[in-house]
């Protein structure tokens, strides 16, 4: 999330090209999910790029301490379902 949020700092990289990148590798572990501060923005590029990956069929992981009912709530329903679906 820190690499998005720095596209708001002229880092030379957008956040369409990021989420491009992000989006595109062979797999993509996502690591110390409900770690960070549950922001909207960081709950809607999670969902753009698990529903990208998704779309592509292209497998992603996510690393946490917090269970299915946590996640739910904190990712919201679509996310989740597409996580379920792989």
């Amino acid at each position: 999330m820190s690499a998005m949020k720095d596209t708001f700092r002229n880092s030379g990289t957008s956040e369409e090209q990021l989420l491009n990148d992000l989006s595109n590798v062979d797999l993509l572990v996502i690591d110390e999910i409900g770690v960070q501060t549950e922001s909207k923005y960081e709950k809607v590029i999670i969902n753009q790029i698990v529903d990208r990956r998704s779309s592509s069929k292209r497998p992603t992981g996510m690393l946490t301490n917090s269970n299915m009912e946590e996640m739910t709530k904190l990712l919201g329903e679509r996310v989740m379902d597409r996580m379920r679906l792989g």
